[in-house]
């Protein structure tokens, strides 16, 4: 029978504390920085895929994604790139899980069969390859 000592009382105190700072405190950054980080992607270089091959790569379209998305449009952010917005839902069923087992419980929201990232990745490839070829799918 496992008993509960002092130090573990201090890792769990520690790790309710931190699952509930650490979105609080992002949230507060980007409302800060919002402005400034969306200002950043005019320092970014072009891509270097799509200025020499035409191609769009995984990435181009991540910066406008990410600006529109500290804006709020989600809409708009999906149609440059939909990378962005799979990465945050995945981040926050992890989240999630982490919250839960912080306070005691045992929660799975991520499939953890592999079948289910296979099929995830496929996706997200195909995505990659079929908006050079479908114009509504490209990144305005």
């Amino acid at each position: 029978m496992h008993t509960v000592t002092d130090a573990d009382c201090r890792k769990s105190l520690f790790l309710r504390i931190f699952v509930i700072a650490v979105p609080v405190a992002a949230a507060a950054l980007c409302a800060v920085f919002a402005q400034d980080i969306c200002a950043l992607g005019a320092l970014l270089p072009q891509c270097f895929l799509r200025s020499r091959l035409g191609i769009w790569c995984p990435a181009c379209g991540n910066t406008r994604a990410v600006q529109h998305l500290l804006s709020g449009d989600i809409i708009g952010s999906l149609h440059y790139n939909i990378t962005p917005a799979v990465l945050i839902i995945i981040a926050g069923l992890f989240w999630t899980e982490l919250i839960f087992f912080a306070f005691g419980k045992r929660l799975r929201l991520y499939p953890r069969r592999p079948a289910f990232s296979y099929i995830l990745l496929c996706a997200m490839l195909a995505y990659y390859v079929l908006r050079n070829f479908i114009p509504a799918m490209r990144p305005l």
